[in-house]
């Protein structure tokens, strides 16, 4: 499926769907996410992702990477990889090539360690949720500024929809919490 297609089918579901934004939060949130992972502060990932993906984190150190040893995690390239509907809720796919690479300045006691590089894909599962400001944006939109009718708010697509004259409004910040991640070596 061609990157268009897949913001097409996103933007069925999520019709305010930011693509930029997404890809921003996967190069930004990788490195932050690894390092404090291997500093062991696992309350502060509770931003980025779900309970059970900090547990596969834990529970995986050589796969994900998480050692001291690794001084530099970079995103070099992210593009959306699809999207998905599982029990009700809907997912988008982020394909992302992480470089984690050992820089030799703290080798430089042991002649016979060097610079190890690594390059992996991780597909990242991201799950969209509507934030607080949403939800109190929800209470305040009540009347289309089209027609003055009644305005629904559909939490699944996150938009206002006027039954009466089909105007829609998309109000709804969508914060992204990273839901599973496939580690391609």
């Amino acid at each position: 499926m061609a990157d268009y297609d897949v913001i097409m089918k996103i933007r069925e579901e999520i019709p305010n769907f930011d693509e930029k934004e997404l890809i921003d939060l996967a190069k930004t949130s990788i490195p932050a996410i690894h390092a404090l992972l291997v500093k062991g502060k696992t309350k502060n990932l509770q931003e980025y992702c779900v309970d059970t993906l900090i547990d596969k984190f834990l529970n995986n150190n050589a796969l994900y990477r998480l050692s001291e040893d690794i001084d530099g995690v970079r995103v070099e390239f992210a593009r959306l990889d699809g999207c998905i509907h599982k029990e009700d809720k809907f997912y988008v796919r982020v394909y992302a090539s992480i470089y984690f690479y050992d820089n030799v300045d703290n080798n430089y006691d042991n002649v016979e360690l060097f610079d190890k590089y690594w390059n992996d894909v991780w597909i990242i599962t991201y799950e969209g949720n509507e934030s607080d400001k949403a939800n109190s944006i929800k209470s305040v939109v009540n009347q289309c500024p089209t027609c003055g009718a009644f305005m629904n708010y559909n939490s699944y697509k996150k938009v206002f929809k006027c039954d009466y004259c089909g105007n829609t409004i998309c109000y709804a910040p969508i914060k992204w919490k990273m839901v599973d991640i496939e580690v391609r070596q």
